[in-house]
């Protein structure tokens, strides 16, 4: 059965954190298929979220904003990079996100900073902010760019502050 859009965030345990990712060996899953061309070819780039999920991702899914920051600024090309989730026996795809999308399905995206009354929330909204201003200088397509479901980031933040 499918997951309602509405209901769906990424599974936080299923990829490696940072540190583990450097040293676990990359096996490729049954029925999967090589990744395409990078995003400088005129092709999107895509990574499999189970096999090798970008680091900007990993510090977004864990939502750890400050160093997601410092990687989209080190590594400018991961935000133009979209992470797929493939099912194991058909290979179709499950979903399919760039980073903007990621951060802008994040409830507290969506939330004024002065509707936060506590100080880490607002900490962690206004790094959210910056970082979505980093992506979208470091790929300011990804903007106008729907993902598996017909989505906008602005639609996916849209549909955060509605809940």
């Amino acid at each position: 059965m499918a997951t309602p859009r509405s209901a769906y965030q990424p599974n936080m345990a299923a990829a490696p954190s940072p540190q583990q990712a450097a040293t676990t060996p990359r096996q490729p899953r049954p029925g999967s298929q090589p990744p395409p061309p990078s995003a400088s070819s005129g092709t999107p780039k895509e990574v499999d979220y189970y096999l090798n999920p970008t680091e900007l991702f990993r510090w977004i899914n864990y939502r750890r904003w400050d160093g997601a920051r410092t990687r989209a600024q080190s590594h400018p090309d991961e935000a133009a990079t979209w992470i797929v989730s493939r099912h194991s026996s058909d290979g179709r795809i499950l979903w399919r996100h760039l980073p903007l999308h990621l951060v802008c399905m994040q409830r507290e995206a969506s939330v004024s900073v002065e509707d936060l009354g506590d100080s880490n929330a607002v900490l962690a909204a206004r790094q959210m902010e910056h970082l979505v201003d980093i992506l979208l200088d470091s790929y300011p397509e990804g903007a106008s760019s729907p993902d598996d479901q017909g989505m906008l980031p602005l639609h996916l933040l849209l549909s955060k502050a509605e809940n």
